[in-house]
């Protein structure tokens, strides 16, 4: 079960990266600019380990059974010098060398023109890398810029298509699923994966490099001492196993946490008003201090299980370089090394295990990027909860609409609506009525296709509508509810959401729906930012924004949830006003709150328990004496 997770995290990182290709000109140059950035630090310690064997130290070779620092005649000028003063050249491999020891005994100004030669090459090396240093950084740049171009395209593209398939998403897990819960998945969790690619990904490209151009240069100098450090090589394999397993599932539990103290704080901060109204916040700040502290929890998990993985590595690079030191120095005693080869060989160590200390922090990238992965990928893999397409009608509403016994239920086995069947026709306006939870809003919500009914059927021109386009559906419907949803942007996109009529059609919205006294109000008017949820405005003026912006796009047909419930009697005639240039010439169906409201309607359907009770106009239901009646009653008598 284990591995299977573990090839199921992988698994969707391989899916995650084949979006990086669709940047094939840019992963190009990344590539060759990651190819010559590696090979000029691979190539580094190499030169400086030239430098110190062949200009600046000796090295010791064997003479005469003996131990001998020796230095390296280079040209015949410094071979005439050693003659010149008596000192003795020595042969060894068809080079010629002088002991140390016997260079150190000459004059200093004989020693000075000695090592002229040497000075001077040296000068000429480090000016040669110096430019080659401005030409790596030219070189760094264009790799890391490029790297960094790939990742937030990536991440560009996964951000899109995440909201795109959540935007065909049923009504249905929007309600299931808490909003925080969402913004999470589309923010941190894409945030974990563009840490990823940007940090992990392409970078382990030069770390394979680096690793195989090390291992390379070391072998080629020494190989006794290369092989000599291969016990390292098992000891890191099992240090990574070990933590492995531990870290993901340290990662994956802080994801789950975060995700789940965003959701509380989204919803409190949007509840506010009920959280104060009702005095819990010292209630809800217990309740917090146990989320929060079980994120805290989760997260010192991982950060003791990375303190314990650093300093591990750390132990192994050190007793690395031990061994060299002690190892290097028996070689060189026996002639066997150079002193350059031993400060190649600490320079590549520490090359070695760079990547290894930055897979440390790697290594936790990758594991937060694997849980942000399976989380980000349930949801596009998620098919269950997409809105179905149905039919591929388009919709010309001409006649009617009618519900033929319809059954319907949220959770199974829990009825809501029983065998409702009712007509309404064109140009008709029509009430729903009746208690809470008798079945009025489920039926708006079946009619918009928000949810499918369970059996029966409803029909619009005679056709049902699932035989219909979802979309040429909804563009006939205009459905405001009774909690009016206002955007944090301006007035004119809480209208017609950038809509591509003129703004002289706006404006003749504005004057139909009489919005100008409104406006006026409006600082900046049309242009005016609205705040979040459209805390600025009162319920009428938001009632109004939502008229306006079903009159935009000019349906067929009006859903309405009376808007009249919520205001008081000065705003009522003007929202009045306005719902009757809303459905006039239009047909309408009304979830009716106040009953006084829907004397004009042609037809009131009364519901309760999921079932029609009756049905009829206004006089004839009162003349009835039942249940609408009785509602009547209640609510004026």
């Amino acid at each position: 079960m284990i591995n299977k997770e573990v090839n199921y995290g992988y698994s969707q990182v391989l899916t995650a990266m084949k979006d990086i290709f669709k940047f094939w000109k840019v992963l190009i140059i990344a590539v060759l600019t990651l190819i010559v950035v590696s090979l000029f630090e691979i190539y580094f310690p190499n030169f400086m380990r030239n430098i110190i064997n062949s200009y600046i130290g000796g090295r010791i070779e064997k003479i005469n059974g003996e131990s001998v620092i020796v230095y390296h005649i280079k040209n015949d000028f410094q071979k005439e010098l050693f003659e010149k003063n008596g000192i003795e050249i020595i042969e060894l491999d068809g080079e010629e060398f002088t002991k140390y020891a016997d260079l150190q005994k000459l004059p200093e100004n004989v020693r000075k023109e000695i090592r002229s030669y040497d000075i001077k090459t040296i000068r000429e090396k480090v000016i040669t890398i110096l430019y080659i240093l401005v030409f790596y950084i030219i070189i760094y740049f264009i790799h890391y810029y490029s790297v960094n171009y790939i990742g937030q395209g990536v991440m560009f593209n996964l951000r899109k298509k995440i909201f795109s398939h959540l935007l065909n998403f049923k009504m249905s897990y929007y309600i299931n699923i808490p909003a925080g819960v969402l913004v999470t998945r589309v923010i941190n969790d894409v945030e974990a994966i563009n840490q990823f690619f940007s940090g992990v990904v392409l970078t382990w490209m030069k770390d394979i490099t680096l690793f195989a151009g090390i291992i390379f240069m070391m072998y080629r100098i020494n190989s006794r001492m290369f092989f000599s450090l291969t016990f390292v090589f098992p000891l890191l394999v099992i240090c990574m196993i070990f933590f492995q397993k531990r870290l993901r599932d340290a990662y994956r539990n802080i994801r789950k946490k975060v995700s789940h103290i965003n959701a509380f704080l989204s919803e409190n901060f949007s509840g506010m008003y009920v959280v104060k109204s009702f005095v819990r916040e010292k209630k809800q700040k217990v309740k917090f201090d146990k989320i929060n502290n079980e994120l805290n929890q989760a997260f010192e998990r991982q950060v003791i299980l990375s303190a314990l993985f650093m300093p591990t590595i750390n132990i192994l690079r050190f007793g690395t370089i031990g061994f060299v030191v002690i190892y290097g120095g028996h070689l060189i005693l026996n002639g066997e090394m150079l002193f350059g080869d031993i400060v190649a060989f600490f320079a590549y160590i520490e090359l070695f295990f760079k990547p290894i200390r930055d897979l440390a922090e790697k290594f936790n990238v990758l594991q937060s990027a694997q849980a942000a992965l399976e989380r980000v990928f349930k949801i596009l893999n998620d098919k269950e909860n997409l809105e179905p397409t149905y039919g591929e009608d388009e919709l010309i509403f001409d006649k009617s609409i009618e519900f033929k016994n319809v059954c319907f239920e949220y959770k199974e086995n829990e009825p809501v609506l029983k065998n409702v069947s009712f007509k309404v026709k064109k140009g008709e306006k029509v009430a729903f009525v009746g208690h809470t939870g008798a079945g009025k809003t489920t039926i708006i919500n079946l009619i918009t296709g928000f949810y499918k009914i369970k059996s029966g059927d409803i029909l619009i021109d005679g056709k049902s509508i699932y035989d219909y386009n979802v979309h040429s559906l909804r563009e006939n419907l205009a459905y405001v509810p009774q909690d009016v949803f206002i955007f944090s942007d301006t007035v004119k996109y809480n209208i017609c959401f950038n809509g591509e009529n003129s703004d002289k059609y706006l404006d003749n919205i504005s004057k139909e729906l009489e919005l100008e006294y409104f406006l006026s109000k409006l600082e900046k008017g049309y242009d005016t930012v609205m705040q979040e949820r459209g805390n600025s405005l009162s319920y009428g003026e938001k009632q109004l924004i939502a008229f306006a912006r079903s009159l935009y796009f000019d349906p067929k047909i009006i859903v309405l949830d009376e808007a009249t419930s919520n205001i008081d009697s000065n705003t009522e005639h003007l929202i009045q006003l306005a719902m009757e240039k809303l459905m006039a010439g239009r047909t309408a169906l009304i979830i009716a709150h106040r009953l006084s409201t829907i004397k004009h309607c042609e037809k009131i359907i009364v519901l309760n328990r999921g079932e029609i009770v009756e049905e009829g106009s206004h006089d004839e239901l009162l003349k009835n004496s039942g249940y609408y009646s009785k509602l009547y009653k209640l609510q004026y008598e």
